[in-house]
This record gives structure tokens, sequence and C-alpha cells, in this order.
């Protein structure tokens, strides 16, 4: 279950607001996960809330939900022979010391999960789109975070992987693919009524076959980094409001010793800014209000 203390259990102070927006998964009878299907029934919504669900974002949140376990089954989508997919996951976290004094730690293992890249594959649009978009098998995450008495840091890693290697007589094969990502996240107060996450996160991919018509083909353009906030400010007993902002750029690409490979790869970057009002009905209950009223994307082929 989750906690609702102060920074000690991952809430930067003691803002009565906010012990209000945790209350539901507080409640032994609520259910104890928000999975990314509560998520989606929020409309996206879900980085306007203190959500357990927000560790896997807002990094420095973990101590909020120490020594809790996850598993679910969650629909993945379809593969290409249009067969449905289900990925299976399981997950826990341990509060280290008397209520977490020493920190929070969480593991994650899934079957599989999605690629970096957010944008799928699309014929119309140039070769190489959707690069690095298909999900991996082998996929872990590992957190720690450290409360302290107004300021709790978060530190994230999480990595897939596949690989294949094929010998037979003078033919072989050495294929391997690899997502890996590092994060960082700060909670803080902001005085008596606020308080704030920051987080940021950088991602490399690699890749290798060296069975194709091209040669062996490897990685080339390999990052992706974002950085994002948000503030919670408890305007009165009732309202808080929850501007939010962020940021991601990424480049892939891959090349090849062989001609015919030309910038193949995809480049985008993307900025959002929303606002959010999360109005207290009673103890049990909350309104959410979001908007994101100015969004920018840019997409390109990579160079």
């Amino acid at each position: 279950q989750g906690n609702d203390g102060d920074i000690r259990r991952g809430a930067a102070g003691d803002h009565a607001q906010q012990r209000a927006l945790a209350a539901a998964g507080a409640r032994e009878d609520a259910h104890p996960l928000a999975l990314p299907a509560s998520q989606q029934a929020l409309a996206g919504t879900g980085n306007y809330i203190e959500d357990d669900y927000n560790i896997f974002t807002w990094y420095a949140t973990l101590p909020s939900y120490g020594n809790t376990v996850w598993m679910g089954i969650q629909y993945f989508g379809e593969d290409y022979y249009e067969s449905y997919y289900f990925q299976k996951y399981i997950g826990a976290s341990y509060n280290l010391g008397e209520e977490g004094k020493y920190g929070t730690v969480a593991m994650f293992l899934y079957d599989m999960a999605p690629g970096p890249n957010p944008f799928g594959y699309d014929y119309e649009l140039w070769p190489g789109n959707g690069l690095f978009s298909e999900g991996l098998y082998n996929k872990f995450t590992l957190m720690y975070a450290y409360p302290m008495d107004k300021l709790a840091l978060g530190f994230y890693f999480n990595r897939s992987d596949y690989s294949n290697e094929y010998t037979e007589d003078t033919e072989s094969e050495n294929f391997n693919e690899a997502y890996t990502t590092l994060g960082l996240g700060l909670r803080f107060d902001l005085g008596e009524s606020a308080y704030m996450d920051v987080a940021g996160d950088l991602t490399f991919v690699s890749y290798e076959d060296t069975d194709t018509p091209y040669g062996t083909i490897e990685t080339d353009a390999n990052k992706m980094m974002g950085g994002r906030a948000r503030l919670f400010y408890e305007w009165n007993e009732t309202i808080t409001w929850v501007p939010y902002v962020n940021f991601r750029t990424f480049d892939y690409s891959v090349k090849a010793e062989e001609e015919g490979l030309d910038n193949w790869g995809d480049k985008a970057m993307k900025f959002d800014l929303g606002l959010g009002a999360n109005i207290k009905v009673n103890e049990d209950n909350l309104l959410l209000f979001a908007v994101e009223p100015y969004s920018y994307m840019k997409r390109e082929p990579s160079e």
C-alpha cells in the first residue's frame, strides 16, 4: 500500500492536498495497482496526479510506494500476423531500514515492453522511420530513491536486449539489439503550499546484424534524451494547481558496410506545456481537470 507522510515517504513536505491525492491508493480496500490502463482511462492525465505508476516517470516518488508488490497482464498490441499479445510483468519495492530510513529499492521484470521510439513504422514516410520502436524481450527495471528532510532523490535503470548467434559450416550470423535507459529524479519543497518534481533520462540503443544484403549493419545515431517538471501548488483546501512541462528529443539511425541504407533512421523532438487542477470533493474522491494548450513536434529522417 502507498504511504502518505512526509518526505521520508516520498512526499516533499506535509501538504494536506497531497495526502488527499494519495488517499485512494492508501485505502486497504483500494486496488493495489495503478496500471497503465488506469492512466489511459484518465485520458493521459497521469502526470497531473499522485499515482503509483508515476514511479516510472517521476523517479523520486518511489518512497511513497515502498513495500509494495505489482504483478499483472496488460494488452500489448498486435504483432505482424495480427495475433494479440499480452505483456506479463511482476515487480516489488522494499523500504531499507525503519520507514525507509536508508531509501527504497524496486525491481520489475517484463517479458517484453515497447521500444524507446514512440512512433511506429508508417509505410507512407521515409525509409527507416519507426526505427527502434519494436519491443524486446528480457526487460528489467531497477530503481532506488533516498528521501531527506525536504528533498528526495531517485535513480532509474532500465535494460532490454535480444541476441542470436548462428554458425553452421561456413555460414554464420551475429544479431544483437539492446535498449538502455538511465534516469534521475528530484522532489523538493517550495514552501508550505507547494512542492515540485523534476526528472530526466538518457536512452542508448545498440544494434548489430552481420548477415544482411548490405553487409554488417550497426548503430550510428543512438540517443534519446528528455526532461520534465511539474509543480503541485495548494491554492486552497479544495484546489491544487499542477503546471507541467515536458521536452524530449531523439536521433536514431543505422549504417551499413555496403551502399543502400543512407539516412536510414528517425529523428524527432517534442515539447509540451500543460495545466491540471485537482479538486478535492471529499476524503475519498478527487476531480481532475487538465489541458495541454501548447504542443510542438518536429520529425524528420535522421541525417
